[in-house]
């Protein structure tokens, strides 16, 4: 019996046997070159963003549509200020640092994504990608975890250096990021979605211990899990570090997918 990508899903996460495994490769940022559009198009036109992504769907015949668009996202509704490309994804101005030492953490604004660009426009993509195809495939939003989203406020090596110098003031920010996180799955999860994909980063051998990312985000995600949960969505987790920590993140989360 042939299944449909949402029957298929289904099976395999209930440890049944599909008729074939489900397949989904990160296309997304691919996917524009199927409407011959830059980086920097298809990241702005929440319009053009949700065809590429239908229409790769379709071309390819996958099984699954994942709103995974850049991990700058949320960063630049916190006022964060990005530089855009052609052909790669949008990153943080370094010259332009929401928390710019250390002792800034608890000035990251506890905004409204729904007041959000960024954030809100991809509410619609989620809205949007549900419309056309959600009725046979499922739909998982892609959220970055609230350590990275801080480490796009403040910089990478300089929050890594901030987790040994200034461990309380990163928290504050973490635990801001986490509570409009909460906010924001709210919002994605009503527009009709299956799953939510948290990209965790730092949760690798190649980046940090298991005990220090259980302690800077381990502790936050359990809430920010349970938030999906309470909308009858799934927890799904990516993590393209080195050595991840499955285990912890199990623990942490319960996702029913890695």
């Amino acid at each position: 019996m042939t299944m449909t990508s949402r029957e298929r899903f289904a099976a395999m996460l209930n440890h049944k046997t599909p008729d074939r495994m489900p397949v989904y490769p990160l296309v997304n940022s691919i996917s524009r070159q199927s409407l011959g559009i830059t980086y920097e198009e298809w990241t702005k036109d929440i319009n053009k963003c949700a065809e590429a992504i239908i229409r790769t769907t379709d071309e390819l015949e996958l099984d699954c549509l994942c709103t995974l668009v850049d991990l700058s996202v949320e960063a630049a509704d916190f006022g964060q200020e990005l530089l855009y490309f052609k052909d790669k994804a949008a990153c943080p101005d370094p010259a332009h640092r929401v928390v710019p030492t250390e002792g800034d953490y608890d000035k990251i604004p506890r905004i409204d994504p729904a007041k959000g660009k960024r954030m809100s426009e991809h509410v619609e993509l989620c809205r949007k990608l549900v419309k056309a195809r959600g009725k046979d495939k499922p739909v998982v939003a892609f959220v970055f975890g609230p350590l990275g989203i801080v480490s796009m406020l403040r910089g990478q090596q300089e929050m890594f250096m901030d987790l040994y110098t200034a461990p309380d003031e990163v928290k504050k920010g973490v635990e801001i990021v986490s509570d409009v996180l909460c906010d924001w799955i709210d919002q994605l999860c009503a527009t009709g979605i299956d799953a939510v994909m948290f990209d965790t980063l730092y949760a690798s051998r190649s980046i940090m211990s298991a005990e220090m990312w259980d302690e800077f985000e381990g502790v936050y995600m359990t809430r920010i899990a349970e938030r999906v949960r309470s909308h009858g969505c799934a927890v799904m987790i990516h993590n393209c570090g080195q050595g991840a920590y499955f285990d912890e993140q199990y623990e942490r989360m319960k996702p029913v997918l890695f």
